[in-house]
C-alpha cells in the first residue's frame, strides 16, 4: 500500500497477534479473522452465526512479517517526514 502523496489523513492499521501458549492450554480458539484484500476484521465468537465485520485501511494477521509490515504502513510516512511533511505513527499494544 502506497501513502497518497503529499496528502493529509488518518489511516488505521490493524495486526492481529497469534494465541500466546497459556491461551492455547487453556483451550482457547482465535475469534477474529483477517480479510488483508479487503481490509476486513471478523469477529465471531464460537456460538454465534454471524460475525461481527469490521473495516481498516489494512489489517495483518499473526504471520505477517515485521518487516513488511514495517515497509507498507511506517515507511512512507517517514519518507514523507524527512521531505519535510508532518506525520505521526501511533503504535498501541
Amino acid at each position: 500500500m502506497k501513502l497518497p502523496d503529499k496528502t493529509e489523513c488518518i489511516r488505521v492499521i490493524i495486526r492481529c497477534r497469534p494465541l500466546s501458549e497459556t491461551e492455547m492450554k487453556d483451550g482457547r480458539e482465535v475469534a477474529v479473522k483477517m480479510i488483508k484484500d479487503t481490509g476486513e476484521v471478523l469477529v465471531q465468537k464460537l456460538n454465534d452465526e454471524i460475525p461481527k465485520i469490521f473495516t481498516f485501511d489494512s489489517v495483518y494477521d499473526w504471520n505477517s512479517e515485521q518487516e513488511n509490515i514495517f515497509t507498507e504502513t511506517a515507511y512512507p510516512i517517514i519518507d514523507n517526514v524527512l521531505q519535510g511533511y508532518n506525520g505521526t505513527i501511533f503504535a498501541y499494544g
